[in-house]
């Protein structure tokens, strides 16, 4: 499995053991194992504390085609990055994202409350 090889890997370079990254991530070792042993691939949520333990991709250890180095890290913003996060995983979804550049507000506001109507059915 892609991902606990490429988890071992970036524990080797940081020097972490797997208890070591259990009490960085708050993740059990158990758990921790069963990653590294590829009985279960990573979890997005996972992903996301171990690359920030390791100071790596979480997107690279699940498996992407991205590099390895934590460049998704230097977005400060929360939103911001969970906004690149489902733009990577859902690239789909880019076009309504690039089209919105091109709307004035009220009509923004409009969409938002059509989705809302959408969500309450």
């Amino acid at each position: 499995m892609v991902s606990a090889e490429r988890l071992k890997q970036a524990m080797e370079w940081k020097g972490y053991s797997q208890k070591d990254l259990a009490e960085e991530t708050l993740l059990s070792e158990a758990t921790i194992s069963i990653y590294c042993n590829g009985k279960k691939p990573l979890s997005f949520r996972s992903a996301c504390l171990i690359g920030e333990a390791l100071h790596v991709n979480h997107l690279w250890l699940l498996g992407e085609d991205v590099s390895p180095k934590e460049e998704l890290a230097t977005i400060q913003d929360p939103d911001a990055r969970r906004l690149v996060d489902f733009m990577h995983l859902h690239p789909e979804y880019k076009p309504l994202l690039m089209d919105c550049r091109m709307v004035d507000p009220e009509d923004i506001e409009y969409v938002r409350t059509f989705i809302e109507r959408i969500k309450r059915r």
